[in-house]
């Protein structure tokens, strides 16, 4: 484990996924941030011991890799495991088998420093087959589309307000502050879905129109 805390810590749930996890975690350690931990939380996988073994195997060769296993109770379960044990100031939950852009951390972190936002929303693009290759943001981030959001702006409900920008309520579109996201956990059941009670709880918030996270559409 490192002995100073990263900026940001990600959760992925991980469950009976083999070998394919290793190509979510090497677009992680891709990121041009790399102040970053993963708490891959081993959700009582079935497979024998194949998941394990690859996760451990990653773990040894990067010390920002951790992880942990429990009883299989799901993903939001998993996640919420994964989110008690965060140490980054900042936090970020993605699939198991999904690829990232390799600015989504730098330019979370800069979206949420620059417009004094708790919280970004931002959009992704679904792909089959072999791993997307991304093009770079524009060097000058600023460049690029956004609405800031406050109470001033939240029109009716979060929700109105979610669903009139056509925000995804997956969580892999949400970076947000650690402390902000442990005041709502992770629900399988959940009457109000997880970025509509962020956002009541938010004081400022960004959408982003930057494309940061390339779903795995073929599994």
């Amino acid at each position: 484990m490192q002995s100073t805390p990263p900026k940001v810590s990600i959760v992925i749930p991980v469950y009976n996924i083999g070998e394919v996890i290793i190509r979510t975690l090497e677009s992680i350690q891709a990121q041009t941030e790399q102040s970053f931990e993963v708490i891959c939380v081993n959700d009582g996988s079935t497979d024998n011991g194949k998941t394990l073994a690859v996760l451990e195997a990653c773990a040894a060769k990067d010390s920002r890799i951790r992880v942990v296993t429990q009883p299989n109770a799901g993903p939001a379960a998993a996640r919420t495991n994964g989110l008690s044990l965060a140490r980054g100031k900042f936090f970020y939950a993605c699939d198991q088998d999904d690829v990232l852009h390799p600015q989504l951390l730098e330019y979370s972190l800069w979206a949420l420093e620059h417009y004094h936002a708790e919280f970004i929303a931002f959009r992704h693009q679904t792909f089959y087959g072999e791993s997307p290759s991304p093009h770079p943001l524009p060097k000058d981030f600023k460049t690029i589309p956004i609405i800031i959001a406050d109470d001033s702006v939240r029109q009716n409900t979060p929700k109105q307000y979610v669903q009139a920008h056509e925000i995804h309520t997956d969580n892999w579109i949400q970076f947000s502050t650690t402390e902000l996201a442990r005041t709502y956990p992770f629900l399988a059941d959940a009457s109000l879905p997880r970025p509509f009670a962020l956002l009541q709880k938010a004081n400022r918030w960004v959408v982003s129109q930057a494309v940061l996270y390339f779903y795995n559409g073929g599994q």
